[in-house]
């Protein structure tokens, strides 16, 4: 970690007493270093919740193991942090999601929707459900806006 990482913290908990969500950030960051390789091939930081310090793993017994490692991650990332900040490790699931430590997420691009050859033609069968029968309208209604071009449009993204 470069100086500044070491300095700033330091000079936000002297003059304004919120450094805590910086030195989380570097600490979510710095993950692999601060808890070591093994720790950090069990599992990835997820986040905090009061004093809770949630980390997500593959499998059971990779939570299994965090247990065990516990005592030293709380002891590794209290030293980092300067202060004792949590009480108690989480070990949760990681299923779809991705830890804190992540560098990037990438978010799809979703594609224009295309407009069905026979937009309308169901209109009159959805008597017996009103909220089927309106979101159909409004599912409707945006492909006729898209073609007449009445859409709302940002006159900012001409430029």
């Amino acid at each position: 970690m470069d100086r500044l990482g070491r300095t700033l913290p330091r000079f936000l908990r002297a003059s304004l007493g919120a450094d805590l969500p910086f030195r989380l950030v570097l600490l979510w960051r710095h993950w692999d270093e601060i808890v070591g390789e093994e720790v950090a091939s069990l599992g990835r930081p997820l986040g905090r919740r009061k004093t809770t310090l949630r980390i997500g793993v593959e499998d059971v017994m990779a939570m299994q193991e965090l247990t065990f490692h516990a005592p030293d991650i709380l002891d590794a990332v209290h030293g980092f942090l300067e202060e004792p900040v949590f009480d108690t490790i989480q070990g949760e699931l990681l299923g779809d999601r991705h830890g804190v430590d992540a560098e990037r997420l990438t978010i799809p691009v979703r594609e224009k929707p295309v407009k069905p050859a026979r937009i309308g033609s169901l209109a009159g069968r959805f008597e017996d459900n009103p909220t089927i029968a309106e979101a159909y309208r409004k599912y409707v209604e945006f492909f006729k806006e898209q073609e007449s071009g009445k859409q709302n449009r940002n006159p900012e993204e001409d430029t």
